[in-house]
């Protein structure tokens, strides 16, 4: 890429909280030179005044769930919030009446949000559809529900034994519900429907990188590497391949990892094996998370590995130089991570050792322990999870629970390295994976239902920035991103509003510009409309222009007098509508300008397709430009005719009706 400077902005630089610059010079993908005023050096890109942050980093999610969930149907409010609603939602998916291969699926459905205060069953499900399999993620994406002929996919029935760590739910007959609790039982589901069509699955990891780039987000962290029934690295190897744009970093589920053959680091900046996830427990939402004290149904949680499993898991990430990334919710589950690792000495330096993923539940001896420990942690954790579950959180945790929930303030000002990330999409919110949402929730400490969690930890704009920029990059091993400092990749996100100055409450209103690329795309598709309406605007300015000639003959003074009376108006009227077409041209240039600062800016993650709009912008201008020549010509006739014009189809008519009426007049003075 030809060099480029982009001035006039505000630019976050990111390797601190109050770090800004206002010009910055890329070239070849990477950053040259920043700093404030900088003299012209290439292509000079106005950034004027806009607010511009390195690219963002979401180190905890589940791409291959969002490239699924992304065709798949939202099961979460406020679109839906019951059973019934989730019913009508999946007979509107596009997948819904196709061939009996196609899976209908759907995400995000939490029972204590649904009206019946239950999970849907596979009976459920069969209202829908029996002879297409039906596949729906619990809002954890650890559990999962299925209707009959998924289940028949799959060869699940009244025999089928519960896997290690999961649970196949069943009615009083012994028949399964089709609701699969825990991560273990729905893997069964969803070998048989990866086991469709690999191709499938590659096309849609495909298609997801428009989104991360909607989102900002230019590197992920795969928590959920599979080895069956295909690996998650060949997936992602197949995908980049075939246009997927994002960084990743891959983590594979220790039980699927063969103890003979383990596991070692491999790949490069762009696609990486980089870690073993182990799952010590589940969801407070699901009443699987492990605690200390009981939930108030009397459920203690479930623990879903063993301190002798961890210690295998623990042993071979250290053998093989690879990070341990744990899924703990639970207090309990948080301690027996802390336990078997704060004695011990970390093996990687350039990076946390062991990750602690979502961390919802921790006390002050949790947090002295890890200040007194040689091991380098990582507390990896998801705001938007008690922006979307408040009321779950509220229901199933005591007073003293809550006031340990999601602890960002304290994990910022621990010994810890503290990320911030999404594990989309695995929380009940229609944009799971959104930054701004996660950001929001961190600086305001408000829910969705405006309740007011824990406000003592809440952080600042530039601290929670941090937590998707900087410190994800450290945390993910993304050593080329994080910061807009020189040497470091030029992936950086041009923002729609200020995020450091707007208020707080407008925090999860702030996105990435190319959204407004979409809006600008959106607009380009309604110009063939307008240019109609246009063209039907001239034909009807013919048509009266001919019935006028023809009631020529018969016009005398009193019917000269009939129509200039109205002519000034008239004219008024055409001034809007000429008001109206600068209007329009007004709208085509802010729409040029735009794509062409997301076509230098984003480069070759929206370039393409920049370019493309940019071409049908042009096409636009030519079909414009040639409907106001016309216009002008009849503006032109009308003027030596001394008579007024329309705007509207329905002027037209009632003006031809006025005009036949006075013929008739005429016609019969003059017999």
């Amino acid at each position: 890429m030809p060099k480029q400077i982009f001035i006039n902005g505000k630019i976050f630089v990111g390797d601190t909280e109050d770090h800004f610059i206002n010009s910055m010079v890329v070239e070849d993908g990477t950053v040259k030179r920043i700093g404030d005023n900088l003299p012209n050096e290439g292509k000079v890109i106005d950034l004027q005044g806009q607010t511009v942050l390195p690219g963002l980093i979401d180190c905890h999610t589940h791409p291959k769930y969002i490239a699924d969930a992304l065709h798949g149907v939202a099961c979460t409010p406020p679109n839906v919030n019951s059973i019934k609603e989730m019913q009508e939602a999946l007979r509107n998916s596009p997948a819904y009446g196709q061939d009996e291969e196609v899976w209908i699926e759907g995400w995000g459905f939490d029972e204590t949000k649904l009206a019946e205060h239950r999970s849907p069953n596979r009976d459920d499900l069969d209202a829908v559809s029996t002879t297409q399999p039906i596949f729906i993620y619990r809002s954890d994406c650890h559990s999962s529900v299925g209707n009959s002929k998924a289940l028949e996919l799959a060869g699940i029935d009244e025999n089928t034994p519960d896997p290690v760590g999961g649970k196949i739910e069943r009615f009083a007959d012994g028949r399964p519900t089709g609701f699969m609790r825990e991560v273990a039982a729905s893997q069964l589901l969803i070998r048989a429907k990866s086991a469709q069509s690999y191709e499938n699955d590659v096309a849609n990891m495909v298609n997801s990188s428009e989104h991360y780039l909607k989102e900002g987000i230019v590197a992920i962290g795969e928590m959920m590497g599979r080895m069956k029934p295909y690996t998650s690295l060949k997936l992602y190897q197949d995908a980049v391949k075939q246009g997927f744009g994002p960084k990743a970093s891959i983590y594979y589920v220790f039980d699927e990892i063969d103890p003979q053959v383990g596991l070692q680091p491999s790949g490069d900046e762009k696609l990486r094996v980089a870690g073993i996830k182990v799952f010590m427990d589940g969801s407070i939402s699901g009443e699987t998370a492990y605690n200390t004290d009981t939930y108030p149904s009397g459920k203690m949680g479930v623990s879903l590995t063993s301190v002798e499993k961890l210690k295998r898991a623990v042993e071979m990430a250290r053998d093989n130089k690879l990070q341990l990334a744990v899924h703990a919710m639970g207090d309990k589950a948080i301690q027996t991570v802390i336990d078997v690792t704060k004695d011990m000495k970390p093996w990687l330096t350039t990076m946390p050792s062991v990750r602690i993923e979502h961390a919802s539940l921790m006390t002050d001896q949790m947090f002295a322990e890890i200040a007194n420990s040689e091991m380098n942690y990582a507390l990896v954790t998801q705001p938007i999870f008690f922006f979307a579950e408040d009321e779950s959180y509220r229901h199933y945790l005591s007073p003293a629970q809550f006031k340990l929930a999601y602890r960002v303030k304290t994990m910022l000002n621990s010994q810890a390295m503290l990320g911030l990330s999404s594990d989309a999409p695995c929380t009940p919110w229609a944009e799971p994976d959104s930054p701004f949402y996660s950001i929001y929730a961190a600086v305001t400490r408000k829910a969705a239902n405006d309740d007011v969690v824990n406000a003592e930890e809440a952080i600042t704009v530039p601290q929670a920035i941090l937590g998707y920029t900087r410190d994800g990059a450290k945390i993910g091993g993304f050593d080329d991103n994080g910061t807009l400092e020189v040497g470091k990749a030029a992936d950086f996100v041009i923002l729609n509003d200020d995020i450091f100055t707007v208020p707080h409450d407008d925090l999860k209103n702030i996105h990435e510009r190319l959204k407004e690329a979409q809006k600008q795309e959106e607009y380009l598709k309604d110009l063939p409309e307008q240019t109609t309406k246009f063209t039907k605007y001239q034909k009807l300015c013919l048509d009266y222009e001919r019935a006028i000639e023809g009631l020529e003959p018969f016009v005398n003074r009193y019917a000269k007098d009939y129509y200039q009376g109205s002519l000034k108006e008239k004219q008024f009227e055409l001034g809007n509508l000429e008001a109206q077409k600068k209007d329009e041209d007004n709208r085509l240039i802010d729409a040029k300008r735009t794509h062409e600062q997301n076509l230098t800016a984003l480069g070759a993650n929206g370039g393409d397709k920049t370019k493309v709009l940019e071409n049908e912008i042009g096409a636009k201008q030519k079909e414009l430009a040639l409907v106001e020549k016309n216009a002008s010509d009849y503006n032109s006739i009308l003027k030596n005719l001394g008579l007024p014009t329309v705007t509207t189809q329905e002027e037209f008519y009632q003006s031809k009706s006025d005009a036949d009426k006075l013929k008739e007049d005429l016609a019969s003075q003059k017999q």
